[in-house]
């Protein structure tokens, strides 16, 4: 749930510490304490406005009531574990906001912003802006959200004595990039009659209209932060930014992007390639190291954490290159100075974009551990950044034991390991190998070379080919590979397209498999018996959600249960499953005694199904259960069930009943 909005502090962070993060959120308590405090007195009206601007956050805590440290700003925005409303998306700091505003506080975003005219899309609670108006000459701050806009407004309004040059002109509008308003269009049919209504509604749509039309063509710097966020909007997106953006050789659009899924990557390359972007990937050495947040590292949700930056972040500057300046792309490109860059640490572990593909990785000498590539859409990658990729690895095949790949696409067709393999490379030590949304190919006449290079891997234990669009095809080459993986343990092949077909061929593999995962393929009960054929009574984690199994699926997986001892993780959201093959799964997970995680969500189970799944964990006799039974078909007598099952079977230590058919009372109870 949401809690009360509060104030949210974000402050240059180039001499950052715990202890500034730990007094920073001190601060924070210290305020909403006082907040509570104040509301709970309900002292006399103007009494209270003056306890809320001396709690508004205007001035930090133990600094008095004076302006805010010029290295700070301060705005309100929504806290809390989750987004119960599309429309609170606005109100919320997103984890690649971060990265734009430290870019925008370095001296390569000052130089940028000065003299220009900016506009941030989707702009939400407004901190980049905000930061950026202390270097530009105007500012214009838009979103779609009625709401979103007036606290944006008060945003800017705590700001603009404290922080906002009174050079810059800023103000704040709406921008639907749904509706970008085209030109003005002929009157139809002559003089027709209109109902008063209608006319009223013409005569706001043309008002709307020819505001949006100021903002065309206007700015030179165009900002978003973590504005992508489906499919269906990222062509909105893009013709939002060429719509505002000045056809002029200092025009660029800055976007902050998170990697969340390889497909997405893509196709904000794609989309952008069609309206003739070029789009940069930033060099980021301008983030001191205790900026960043690792892979895998925990999040503590403090504020100085909320600032860090995630390590799927990536600042792209999207612009014609028919237009642009030569000196701004030289600006774009330019990385901190030798002598400005922070001392490599003693990790063994390196995180490369595409960018940081060049000759200097072959001055590197310290041995790399784990090394992560996070290239989305590397399809224009010259060949030296290629030869330069290669080489690393081959330099470091002694020492590698993880290495990740996100979207390789190489210039010569083929695929990552094709390219690796071409180059008789060997990697004895490497224990995970992750290629996320990579191509797989087969070559005809260079099969050997690439099972080469697998019987090389001896040591690997996990494969991650998620997203690379397998098919039949594609399963029946990686068929013919597995077998030279005498330690692989955990296989993952999500979203690939695969059926029948496609398991049949790999389902040999699966002997020695203790995790497997084919979910958001397209699997039916029909394939199920193929699945479970071969999977070894240690299987620990199976996860099959979103294919369409049915109720015969889920016999079929009930029956193989009872020979999964082991196993400690079922995933099956989004199966169809129904009454009847929750009835199924009860029945077979008496057998495992060990099962942590049952995952069931989204399966139209009622509370007949519901009742069953009672049954069945309290017969298995479960330690540290996690069930999820969210959005499915539950009235409040199902959920009861399930709720007073948690409150006497010490064994089930979570349960998920969300988004189901609950009433008022069931869902406060």
């Amino acid at each position: 749930m949401f809690g009360d909005a509060k104030t949210f502090v974000f402050q240059d962070l180039s001499s950052w510490t715990d202890d500034e993060g730990k007094r920073i959120d001190q601060e924070q308590e210290q305020e909403q304490e006082q907040e509570q405090e104040q509301e709970q007195e309900q002292e006399q009206e103007q009494k209270q406005k003056q306890e809320q601007e001396q709690g508004s956050g205007v001035a930090s805590a133990g600094q008095g009531h004076g302006r805010v440290a010029p290295r700070e700003i301060r705005v309100r925005a929504h806290i809390g574990d989750a987004i119960e409303d599309f429309y609170e998306t606005g109100q919320v700091v997103w984890p690649a906001a971060p990265l734009l505003c430290h870019f925008l506080l370095s001296d390569k975003g000052r130089k940028l912003l000065q003299d220009k005219d900016v506009v941030e899309l989707g702009a939400g609670i407004g901190i980049p802006g905000l930061l950026a108006a202390r270097s530009c000459r105007s500012l214009v701050l838009t979103d779609h959200n009625p709401k979103v806009l007036d606290r944006l407004k008060a945003n800017v309004e705590l700001n603009k004595n404290e922080l906002i040059p009174d050079k810059c002109q800023v103000s704040v509008q709406m921008l639907d990039w749904m509706k970008l308003p085209a030109a003005k269009e002929e009157e139809q049919g002559g003089v027709q009659q209109q109902q008063q209504q209608q006319q009223q509604q013409q005569q706001d749509q043309e008002k709307e209209r020819l505001q949006l039309m100021g903002l065309q063509d206007k700015f030179e710097l165009v900002l978003g932060a973590d504005v992508v966020y489906s499919a269906e909007t990222i062509p909105f997106l893009l013709d939002a930014a060429l719509f505002v953006m000045k056809q002029t050789e200092q025009a660029c659009f800055l976007l902050a992007y998170v990697s969340r899924w390889p497909m997405l990557d893509q196709l904000l390359m794609d989309e952008a390639a069609s309206r003739g972007l070029e789009v940069m990937e930033l060099d980021l050495s301008f983030l001191p190291r205790h900026l960043r947040c690792d892979r895998g590292e925990e999040r503590d949700g403090s504020v100085a954490d909320d600032l860090r930056v995630p390590p799927a972040a990536f600042l792209y500057a999207c612009y014609r290159p028919e237009l642009i300046l030569s000196s701004l792309l030289q600006l774009l490109k330019a990385k901190v100075s030798d002598e400005e860059q922070e001392e490599p640490e003693e990790s063994s572990c390196l995180v490369l974009g595409r960018s940081q593909l060049d000759a200097s990785l072959r001055e590197r000498k310290r041995p790399v551990v784990k090394l992560d590539l996070q290239l989305k859409g590397a399809a224009d990658m010259t060949e030296e950044q290629e030869v330069a990729l290669v080489e690393l690895i081959a330099r470091q095949r002694s020492f590698l034991q993880e290495l990740r790949v996100s979207s390789y696409r190489p210039r010569a067709g083929g695929d990552f390991l094709l390219a690796v393999a071409r180059q008789r490379v060997e990697l004895p030590q490497l224990q995970i190998l992750s290629m996320q949304g990579c191509s797989w190919v087969r070559r005809a006449g260079e099969e050997e070379t690439v099972c080469s290079l697998f019987r090389s891997m001896r040591a690997l234990e996990s494969l991650d080919l998620s997203g690379c669009e397998l098919g039949k095809e594609g399963a029946g080459w990686l068929a013919l590979l597995l077998p030279q993986l005498p330690q692989l343990r955990c296989l993952l092949l999500r979203s690939n397209r695969l059926e029948r077909e496609g398991v049949e061929d790999l389902c040999p593999c699966f002997s020695s498999l203790e995790s497997l995962d084919l979910s958001d393929n397209l699997l039916h009960a029909e394939s199920m018996p193929l699945v479970t054929l071969d999977l070894p009574s240690s299987l620990h984690s199976l996860l099959l959600s979103g294919n369409q199994l049915w109720e015969g699926g889920a016999e079929v997986i009930a029956d193989a249960m009872r020979s999964w001892r082991s196993l400690r993780v079922l995933e099956l959201s989004g199966c169809w499953l129904g009454d009847a093959g929750a009835v199924e799964i009860s029945i077979g997970m008496t057998a495992c005694s060990q099962l942590k995680k049952l995952v069931l969500s989204s399966n139209s189970i009622t509370d007949e199904g519901a009742r069953a799944i009672a049954e069945g964990v309290e017969e298995m006799t479960a330690t540290e259960l996690e069930l999820n039974m969210s959005r499915n078909g539950l009235t409040s007598a199902g959920c009861v069930a399930l709720i007073e099952l948690l409150l006497r079977c010490e064994g089930l230590v979570s349960l998920d009943v969300g988004d189901n058919l609950v009433e008022d009372e069931v869902e406060k109870g």
